[in-house]
């Protein structure tokens, strides 16, 4: 829907919102659901549609994004999904907070871990391949 939309407005960009917890959880999910190891990547591009989608908070966490959406009083809308609380999604992020009381590092190393991958879509810059901390 949002390639139909986008061509409808002669757009053949579009940006989302996704952040790096979303990366690792989408990694878990893809891994222990599907046994793929996969999850998106910071471009995407549909030959079919000609668009191309990039998420520009990629490399930036929830938390970083909740801390300047409250300090720049961004308003913030409030989960209206049904099922919000009981999702896998929801199950991985909480099991990577389960996981960082043992692992201080471990979103550091998931995220290392993608960049060093054979994932499609990730490579890593040489510029910018510090972990998330």
């Amino acid at each position: 829907m949002l390639n139909s939309i986008s061509i409808e407005h002669g757009c053949n960009k579009i940006a989302l919102g996704h952040h790096s917890d979303d990366v690792m959880e989408t990694l878990l999910m893809s891994l222990f659901l599907n046994g793929k190891i996969h999850t998106f990547s910071p471009v995407t591009y549909l030959s079919r549609s000609d668009v191309k989608t990039i998420r520009p908070f990629i490399y930036v966490s929830e938390k970083e994004i909740r801390a300047v959406a409250r300090e720049k009083n961004f308003p913030i809308m409030e989960k209206c999904c049904p099922y919000d609380g009981t999702t896998k999604r929801e199950y991985m992020k909480d099991l990577i907070k389960d996981l960082q009381k043992d692992i201080p590092k471990v979103k550091s190393h998931i995220m290392g871990a993608i960049k060093r991958s054979d994932i499609q879509g990730w490579k890593i810059n040489k510029k910018t391949s510090d972990d998330i901390t």
